[in-house]
Parts: structure tokens; sequence; C-alpha cells
């Protein structure tokens, strides 16, 4: 597990060991393809495949969007969260990651994804159109205690209100 603080520091057990991304990479398609359309509004075929690989964790439509994007995207992404360890081996949910690397990817997921327009005229911008998706989750992975599993972790704090980041192998942060 890892624990990204405020600071920066990472914190936790085995941080540098990889072990496959699983759904994880899934939020890193969603941040690849609304940065891709930062410029232009998301096509009807890009809101059918990003709504239901993060909402019902559909794998069929991520592997649908990563046919599109392919790696180079995912490695984009990585880059940009300064991610260290990310190993793209051709299979989407093979790509091996760290928790080091996962708490990295959730600390600054909202600062990865653009803050263009987008052409989003019913939701302001692509940044809103994140929101709007993680959102839909949070009602379905929600605990009784303020605890979320998935990519649902934005739900207790409104996109950029975030201070730190729990990641564990397997999943995606826990907050």
């Amino acid at each position: 597990f890892a624990l990204m603080a405020e600071d920066g520091k990472i914190h936790g057990r085995n941080l540098d060991a990889p072990f496959r991304g699983a759904s994880v990479t899934k939020a890193m398609l969603l941040v690849a393809v609304l940065r891709r359309a930062a410029t232009r509004p998301l096509t009807g075929k890009e809101r059918k495949q990003l709504a239901p690989m993060i909402t019902a964790s559909d794998n069929d439509a991520a592997d649908e969007v990563y046919a599109s994007v392919g790696d180079l995207a995912l490695q984009a992404v990585a880059q940009a969260a300064r991610m260290r360890h990310l190993q793209p081996v051709g299979a989407l949910f093979e790509t091996r990651i760290t928790a080091a690397d996962q708490a990295r990817l959730f600390l600054r997921i909202d600062r990865l994804v653009a803050q263009g327009n987008g052409g989003q005229q019913a939701l302001g911008d692509t940044r809103d159109y994140a929101a709007v998706v993680v959102m839909r989750v949070c009602g379905r992975v929600m605990a009784p205690r303020p605890t979320v599993v998935g990519i649902g972790a934005a739900c207790l704090a409104p996109l950029g209100a975030r201070r730190s980041a729990l990641a564990r192998p397997g999943q995606t942060p826990v907050r």
C-alpha cells in the first residue's frame, strides 16, 4: 500500500513492487481520452465508452478505448502524473503499476484532466464531465463509514479538494 500526503511524501510497504494494474488503467484511459478532447467535444462514441467503463467497470468498453489510444496514451498520462514505474505490456489489464505510482496518479488526477472548454456545452468542460461520471459511481460504492473504494474515491472530496491518496495493490484509492 502507499499513502501520499499533501506534501508529496509517500509512505507504505512494497511501494515500488509492480502488480497488475487491472481497473486502475481505466482511470488512466479516462484521463487520456479527456485530455485528447481538450479542444473539442467528446464524440458520441467516446461518451458511450467512457461512462460504462467507469460507472460499470465495463472491460469491453475499456478494451475499445485502449484499442483507440494504446500504450502511448497510458505512458503520457503516467508521465504527466509523475509515475515512475508504469510498465505497459501491450495488454491493458496486464499493465504493471506500483502502489506508489497509483497514489501519484490519484493525487494528481484532477489536474491531469483537461481544463479547457472541450466543447462540452451541457457539462461545461471535460473536467466537469469527469466529475459527473465519477459522481454517478458514488451511490454504489460508498461504504457506511467515510471510505470509498474504486474510481469513486473522488466522492468524498470534490474535484480539486483531495489532499492525499491511499493506494493498495489491485485497487483504486481508499479514502
